[in-house]
């Protein structure tokens, strides 16, 4: 594995931990997965050919989030724990995305994150004006970001 495969490894590890505490938050228990997401997502026009989506919950909403990796061609199917399903109800939208990380100019130091791709309002509950209802059974929910 070449030098920038393995800063590319740790900068997706980095997210998913970064990711994992709140999807762990997220997971609910008895609550019945009868609905799957997917689709395509777009910054400025562009799909995104990497990151990561997050499904969070109205408040009082539903009781399960979900995640979803962006693929190479900027789609994403979303995932709860081991399963593909999710509650139907209202969800708040989350999309991180960075560019690979550079060199460090300082000699034998790690390399830098890249530089977020994604809008602050976008990666933020309190900021994201992204939301939408997933009905029971297949949705397809596409994400439409604006770059500013």
């Amino acid at each position: 594995m070449g030098k920038y495969e393995k800063v590319w490894v740790r900068t997706q590890r980095l997210t998913g931990i970064l990711l994992l505490p709140l999807t762990t938050v997220l997971v609910g228990c008895g609550q019945r997965a009868e609905s799957t997401v997917s689709g395509l997502v777009t910054l400025g026009g562009s799909a995104l050919d990497h990151g990561q989506v997050v499904f969070v919950p109205v408040s009082g909403s539903v009781g399960q989030g979900a995640t979803g990796q962006i693929e190479s061609d900027g789609n994403y199917t979303l995932q709860v724990g081991q399963t593909g399903g999710l509650p139907s109800g209202e969800y708040k939208v989350l999309v991180l995305s960075r560019a690979p990380s550079v060199p460090s100019t300082k000699p034998g130091a790690p390399p830098l994150p890249g530089k977020l791709l994604t809008p602050e309002r976008y990666r933020q509950r309190t900021t994201t004006d992204l939301q939408f209802v997933v009905e029971p059974g297949s949705n397809t929910i596409n994400l439409e970001l604006l770059s500013k």
